[in-house]
């Protein structure tokens, strides 16, 4: 008796994306992230202002980063 297990394949899929696009004239995009540095912990405090729409509970009040982010002089990027 032969016993069949389906595995979600990277590469298997992609191709069959790109079937079912062509076939049905789908749009395609395509996206590339870097995160290479995105969980770097920091070294250093670093505070940044509140995003706009951050729900700010003092006026004042400051972000602490704990991970480093893109285009900080403490990163390599």
């Amino acid at each position: 008796m032969n016993t069949f297990f389906p595995i979600a394949n990277l590469t298997t899929t992609i191709k069959v994306l790109l079937a079912l696009a062509s076939i049905y004239s789908w749009h395609l995009q395509q996206l590339y992230v870097n995160n290479t540095f995105l969980h770097e912990d920091l070294d250093k405090k670093i505070y940044i202002l509140p995003l706009l729409r951050m729900v700010v509970f003092k006026t004042g009040q400051v972000c602490k980063l704990t991970k480093s982010l893109y285009s900080l002089k403490q990163t390599s990027t």
